[in-house]
């Protein structure tokens, strides 16, 4: 009896053992900086929650590693014994490698644990509606193809998948990875604590930066690229064909039906979080954000269009949080009008719909303000009033609002171009924060 008690003491060592050396960080922290939210805001927001998208291309071949952000990942039970694993900021993923010549996928690599985190054959997964299906663990949130128990630990932390809710990424719930949309990506420290509502020491399961995932070795491997040099990222270089890769290859995630915490955007996590280092507070929640989690703030080129996002909804561009979290300011003065956002995106609308969209508020509190934005194309030059040469005049008041320009492009063209005159078309003076433009394709 003493013996048998003994070999389940050392099973059970070993199994803990093994589950601490499976959240150990890969990567040395940059820094001694990490984020931090309370219990009460770990459950995350499904409808709302985004994938990020890294889109290579090389060659003959698409790599897309989607990244998924949970703001909570919990405790793996296993076999009942003991809770272990848990952590905040959990960072999951699909990878995924297009062949270009067919334009299909060729295989997938999910973020399983043990055996099964290994590149798969496409055929080995489901598809739905042309994408394949993933199937997220009961708070783990490791990916899978199947459903069902998936063993891990020698039986003590195994993972549960089942068909519960839906995330869709497909319908647009994904992000692209680029300086504008991610700035976040430079944080050098921790994504979360070690899950102790007490314990302001990161400790060792605090998660490690996205970054050490998107680089380009994983696609070189895979396509056997000689070079990182070889590889383009299309979400720096080519954001229409990177947006159209990403929607029409993109996963459909499968939580379980038991799960507790949801996934989220990031800019949901980080406007619940605090940024500490050595249990002091650095900025205290509500001032934590995209850009001043990395000691930031965006300037007139960052702010550039670069989303393509294939929905008429303006509850896909976030509201800007504070005056400069994510905004910048654009001033007029007398008759020098500033052609904001004065930005040609190269591809041919073919009679489709646009509209550009963005959000606004007067920079004076005490005063609206007048602002146009136009959206034309190429040869169409009518002052707003001629065939794909549209403008629209706002009174923007003190309060962020979403204000758009629509317009058919009937005729064919090379180019579109948006333009956000800060003081209306006809000149004068005047100022407007401006956050998150976006094109969008009706």
């Amino acid at each position: 009896m003493t013996i048998a008690k003994h070999k389940l003491s050392i099973v059970l060592l070993i199994a803990l053992l093994l589950s601490i050396s499976e959240i150990l960080p890969t990567h040395a922290a940059e820094s001694d900086q990490y984020l931090k939210i309370s219990s009460s805001n770990r459950d995350g927001d499904l409808d709302s929650a985004k994938a990020y998208v890294q889109v290579l291309e090389y060659a003959d071949y698409i790599g897309l590693n989607y990244r998924f952000f949970y703001p909570y990942n919990g405790n793996i039970g296993g076999a009942g014994i003991f809770p272990s694993g848990a952590h905040a900021g959990d960072w999951e993923g699909v990878k995924i490698v297009v062949n270009k010549r067919t334009n299909e996928i060729e295989s997938i690599l999910p973020s399983s644990h043990e055996s099964e985190h290994d590149w798969q054959n496409a055929s080995v997964f489901e598809f739905e509606n042309g994408h394949p299906v993933v199937y997220s663990a009961e708070q783990s949130h490791a990916n899978y193809w199947t459903t069902g128990k998936h063993t891990r630990l020698n039986g003590f932390g195994n993972d549960y998948t089942n068909k519960g809710a839906l995330w869709n990424i497909p319908e647009n719930n994904f992000i692209i990875f680029n300086k504008q949309n991610t700035p976040w990506m430079d944080f050098s420290g921790r994504w979360g604590d070690s899950g102790n509502e007490n314990n302001d020491d990161c400790g060792f399961s605090c998660p490690n930066s996205p970054k050490f995932s998107i680089g380009k070795g994983w696609f070189r491997d895979v396509t056997n690229a000689q070079s990182n040099s070889e590889i383009t990222n299309l979400g720096n270089n080519d954001v229409i064909s990177a947006y159209t890769y990403a929607k029409d290859f993109a996963p459909r995630v499968y939580l379980q039906s038991n799960e507790l915490y949801f996934p989220s955007t990031v800019e949901w996590f980080l406007k619940r979080a605090q940024l500490k280092e050595d249990g002091k507070v650095l900025l205290d929640k509500g001032k934590v954000n995209g850009w001043s989690v990395v000691g930031k703030s965006p300037d007139n080129i960052s702010l550039d269009i670069t989303n393509f996002n294939l929905s008429n909804h303006s509850d896909f561009i976030p509201r800007p949080e504070e005056d400069r979290a994510d905004s910048f300011e654009l001033v007029a003065e007398g008759n020098n009008t500033v052609d904001y956002v004065n930005k040609t995106l190269y591809f041919d609308p073919d009679g489709n719909s646009y509209t550009f969209g963005i959000w606004l508020k007067a920079a004076d509190s005490s005063e609206t303000q007048t602002v146009s934005l136009r959206l034309r194309s190429q040869g169409n030059n009518n002052d707003g009033n001629g065939d794909n040469d549209k403008i629209a005049t706002f009174d923007v008041t003190n309060d962020w609002e979403f204000y758009s320009v629509t317009q058919l492009f009937d005729v064919p063209a090379d180019w579109i171009r948006t333009t956000i005159y800060p003081a209306g078309k006809e000149n004068g003076t005047g100022s407007v924060l401006v956050s998150n433009p976006k094109l969008i394709k009706e």
